[in-house]
């Protein structure tokens, strides 16, 4: 083992103590996230063309605990690893560059750099690393921080195919639970986020400050765009309630609506996923009538939805839809925890509408939201556990029950549709779903794209002589059961289940019904 540790960097035994202090508590050590693995077969694989790994996600997402633990298992390889981790205006990117240098002519030959963001002139000389010193030197380096927003930028810019992305934002159930050992009561208000912390200090330290330090690189390199025109003439408290307005609405139209539809006061389409032009309507009218928000000039409404995008609380996606036809930008929440409190702000709007919030009336708000939670981490599950060849899409009806999700594999020639259902009775939900397998289903299909049908909640085989239904899915709170229904199949998937089986789903299903 190699101790050579320069200013910046550290090895040996005293990157082993920065190893031990960071990933271990009392009770031992901390367990791996699903990105470590990938991680090091990234770093032990015999590839040195123009890539750098980037560890990429929010705060508190465990990008550093993650890439500590692929240095210690490096160590443990034989491999001579250096780790540094620096503050803002601590070094410039030449100072750095010329230690990795020198150290990797003492033998070291794997380097982690958390923070990288904070080094001076970053966005402008980070694509040397990966197109000198990875290939000419024979290295291996991994870069992370804290400032989703300027990784991302880099990411898609001066690291355009010069990067091996290792994203850390989502945290799927099978993930969490493994971690954890918690229930998915518990991952569904709080999976993805590991401390607990006040929703407005999570916006305001993830985005605010991140949007703040990209601007501030943008005019160091002597660069401007619209956000740096724009965005640093809004104070940091309008700009955090901008914010925290847009993920409101990503969520509002779907539980007031499901709570109407339960409580019998209106029947209302309900969707998760809102065009992208109509939250920036909503949001600029709320701005131009709310005199809290009259320093924010109408046209940022659109800036800050691209924020959340691109720091990783949205998922954008392109969704199809059976009712306007042609498709469109749409969007998810990615942060359970961002998801309960984004709902809390919901059940108060609802009971400043005038509903009385009466034992039942409770109850109903409950199941609403519970309902729409459940549909989110179903959309985000399937987005990124999905393989490439899949393609997500999001159906409405102006019928009851609602399509939740379609996954379309384009590989198998299949459509899955899921419906999230609250019943934890197997009878009554197979009651409810057996107008999915009924065969007047299928005269109801609407064209959505070249080739794609859209239909009822079944499996249906796109094949050239026609359509012939599989079985059909409902993922609900209940035991996992099969219900025969007119020859056919009916799937009653209990929700832990689906999410931990969904990338083996259809041995899955086998297993169910043999």
């Amino acid at each position: 083992m190699i101790e050579s540790n320069g200013l910046y960097f550290k090895t040996s035994t005293e990157l082993e103590k920065i190893i031990v202090d960071l990933t271990c508590d009392d009770k031992g050590e901390f367990k791996r996230r699903d990105f470590v693995k990938p991680l090091l077969d990234f770093c032990t694989n015999q590839y040195y063309g123009d890539k750098v790994g980037l560890v990429f996600g929010q705060r508190y997402t465990g990008k550093t605990v993650g890439m500590l633990q692929a240095a210690k298992e490096l160590m443990k390889l034989g491999h001579e690893v250096a780790y540094a981790s620096f503050k803002p205006q601590e070094a410039s990117m030449a100072q750095v560059t010329k230690e990795i240098e020198d150290l990797r002519e003492k033998g070291i030959t794997h380097f982690f750099v958390d923070e990288a963001q904070n080094l001076s002139l970053f966005l402008t000389r980070v694509p040397n690393w990966s197109d000198y010193i990875v290939p000419a030197l024979l290295t291996k380096i991994v870069i992370s921080g804290a400032d989703s927003f300027l990784l991302w930028y880099t990411k898609i810019m001066f690291l355009m195919h010069r990067h091996v992305l290792f994203e850390t934002s989502f945290m799927s159930f099978p993930e969490y639970k493994r971690l954890t050992g918690k229930p998915y009561a518990s991952y569904k208000m709080t999976g993805g986020i590991f401390p607990s912390i006040k929703h407005d200090d999570y916006i305001r330290v993830s985005l605010v400050e991140n949007l703040e330090r990209m601007l501030l690189h943008c005019q160091e390199a002597h660069w401007t765009n619209i956000y740096a025109d724009v965005l640093l003439g809004i104070e940091r408290d309008e700009l955090c309630k901008s914010i925290t307005y847009i993920l409101k609405l990503l969520a509002k139209d779907l539980i007031t609506a499901r709570f109407l539809e339960r409580h019998g006061l209106n029947s209302v389409l309900c969707f998760t996923l809102l065009e992208k032009q109509r939250i920036i309507n909503l949001v600029a009218n709320d701005i131009a009538i709310n005199p809290r928000l009259s320093i924010l000039p109408t046209y940022a409404a659109e800036m800050l939805l691209e924020v959340l995008v691109k720091t990783g609380f949205l998922k954008e996606r392109t969704v199809s839809s059976s009712i306007w036809g042609a498709p469109f930008t749409g969007f998810v929440i990615c942060q359970n925890a961002i998801m309960s409190c984004v709902i809390d702000e919901v059940l108060k709007d609802i009971e400043k509408a005038g509903y009385p919030c009466q034992d039942e009336m409770q109850k109903a708000i409950r199941d609403a939201t519970d309902s729409a939670a459940n549909e989110s981490i179903i959309v985000n599950h399937v987005i990124h556990n999905a393989k490439d060849e899949d393609k997500i899409f999001k159906c409405w009806r102006n019928y009851k029950p609602k399509v939740d999700v379609v996954v379309i594999s384009s590989a198998q020639n299949t459509l899955k549709l899921i419906d999230v259902s609250d019943s934890a009775n197997p009878d009554v939900a197979a009651s409810q779903a057996k107008w999915m397998l009924a065969d007047h289903s299928l005269d109801d299909l609407a064209p959505s794209g070249p080739g794609l049908m859209l239909t009822d909640h079944s499996i249906v085989e796109l094949a050239p002589g026609g359509l012939s239904v599989h079985h059909c899915i409902v993922v609900y709170k209940g035991e996992s059961v099969v219900v025969p229904i007119g020859g056919k199949s009916l799937y009653l998937i209990n929700i832990e289940e689906y999410l931990e089986q969904y990338q083996v789903l259809d041995s899955f299903l086998s297993q169910l019904s043999s």
